[in-house]
């Protein structure tokens, strides 16, 4: 009679498998912690710029505003002078435009900068050719038929 008894080992996990799981640990913990690292060197860099802008001056400190006759300029002033004496490199030009372009009168937004000390903003605004009135309330609408805004009394 043979004793020959298969000796393969069971367990439950295998070589193969156990590898694998290695390395998928290792990946998330290098995919971690270069997020980590990205942020820091997101932190360095911006703080690099800030100091390369306030040694050679290009730091925002003029605004040019153009194009406004319904438009209250302080509206328009007040969104920008968060960013007053700060890096212009470091100026976000897409969250000025997107803030600018929630006011009403505004059509069309062109920013731009000098990459030196000042932002230029030339809004277009739109056209009214009448006033609907509606529910007692009187609005201004455009030749579209978009309603712009509400009258106000002193208009």
């Amino acid at each position: 009679m043979r004793k020959f008894i298969n000796k393969k080992k069971f367990s439950i996990i295998n070589r193969t498998s156990f590898i694998l799981i290695v390395i998928i640990l290792i990946l998330c913990s290098l995919y971690l912690s270069n997020n980590k690292l990205k942020n820091n060197y997101k932190n360095i860099i911006i703080n690099y710029i800030d100091i390369f802008s306030n040694n050679y001056n290009f730091i925002f400190t003029h605004y040019y505003v153009e194009g406004l006759n319904k438009i209250n300029e302080k509206e328009i002033i007040f969104i920008l002078k968060k960013y007053l004496k700060k890096s212009i490199f470091l100026i976000p030009i897409d969250e000025i435009f997107n803030q600018i372009d929630e006011i009403n009168w505004v059509e069309n937004i062109e920013i731009s900068t000098d990459y030196n000390n000042s932002i230029f903003v030339k809004i277009k605004e739109y056209e009214p050719i009448g006033i609907y009135i509606f529910n007692n309330n009187k609005y201004y609408f455009n030749e579209s038929g978009k309603i712009i805004d509400s009258v106000k009394d002193s208009d």
